[in-house]
């Protein structure tokens, strides 16, 4: 891995989060400056657990605006197993590059304990 966040010139801002039962659903939008061109729809997304293990793979819808829609099924994240319990970053990654960490926009940051879900299944958590 290349951790390039500080030399990407990338910025992914979530400015929103929403359920539909065991999907999540996050709106980012995405930003880069002059000396960079990227495809943000282009890149991969990852859940990446705070051992630095990614858990799962976002799906990427490009909406109207300009944003895209990051969508995961939190019961099974590509290989047949649930996401386990816990704390969670996104990171933005080309290849083997890490270009940047989803950051949370102010108003969404408010927001942010009405978002969290804990899903009981047989008998874990």
């Amino acid at each position: 891995m290349n951790w390039l966040i500080d030399s990407s010139g990338l910025m992914v801002q979530a400015q929103e989060i929403r359920w539909d039962r065991l999907h999540l659903y996050i709106t980012v939008e995405v930003s880069f400056d002059e000396n960079h061109s990227y495809q943000p729809e282009k890149l991969a997304y990852y859940m990446v657990y705070r051992s630095g293990k990614a858990r799962a793979k976002f799906d990427i819808k490009e909406l109207q605006d300009g944003r895209l829609e990051l969508h995961v099924n939190v019961t099974n994240n590509g290989e047949n197993q649930c996401i386990p319990f816990g704390v969670y970053s996104i990171y933005v990654c080309d290849g083997e590059d890490v270009l940047a960490k989803v950051q949370t926009s102010l108003s969404l940051g408010l927001q942010l304990q009405d978002c969290s879900r804990i899903f009981s299944y047989g008998q874990f958590h």
